[in-house]
């Protein structure tokens, strides 16, 4: 073979090589780039996923400023204050509209009512919802001079209660100072006993 065909074999071999090495670049290069998986963001607030991780009985039976929500950050005493002040009107507004589901959410089933008519009188739970709903058809009412002292997981409410109550279709005045003595149960506070007397005041 002469020398001329020799370096002519030799630049093909060349200007082929150049051309695989172009190719095979410019293919890696159109090749899309895989995109990074990212993880989903949780949308909401904290509220929201409470919600969600709820039982779904209990999201549909009960109202949710009955139920402490779930944290590790424990409610403050003025926290408690203000949600028991709410539970405190929202059970006398039961007793108002006859609402015996919200009236059992809010009492213990150990609850007890003493009061001074007749004296030293005891009503257990059943007892008391019953008379609520069967005896009293409350007009209006007001509290005064409401307050809350939390210790713990029980706390004291203090209150003179002014209700306009109808008994026999007679309308009575009077106020009663009532005490209520309120306990966490699991993520409820519960009424677990009250105490009231009528004043002596009359409008």
């Amino acid at each position: 073979m002469s020398r001329a065909r020799t370096q002519y074999f030799i630049s093909m071999l060349g200007t082929l090589a150049f051309i695989f090495l172009s190719v095979t670049i410019n293919a890696q290069q159109q090749q899309p780039t895989p995109k990074k998986e990212t993880e989903a963001q949780p949308t909401g607030n904290t509220v929201d996923a409470w919600r969600t991780a709820m039982p779904e009985a209990e999201k549909l039976s009960t109202p949710n400023d009955e139920i402490v929500p779930a944290s590790d950050v424990e409610e403050s005493a003025a926290q408690i204050e203000k949600r028991l002040d709410l539970l405190e009107r929202k059970l006398v507004e039961a007793i108002k509209v006859r609402d015996a589901a919200t009236l059992k959410r809010l009492i213990s089933d150990d609850f007890t009512l003493t009061h001074a008519q007749p004296a030293t009188a005891l009503t257990n739970k059943i007892q008391y919802v019953e008379n609520a709903l069967r005896d009293d058809n409350l007009i209006a009412y007001n509290y005064e001079k409401l307050k809350v002292r939390v210790y713990g997981d029980t706390a004291i409410v203090n209150a003179v209660y002014k209700p306009l109550p109808s008994v026999a279709g007679k309308e009575l005045r009077g106020d009663v100072l009532i005490t209520d003595v309120w306990v966490k149960q699991g993520k409820r506070w519960r009424v677990v006993t009250r105490h009231s007397s009528p004043t002596d005041k009359t409008p």
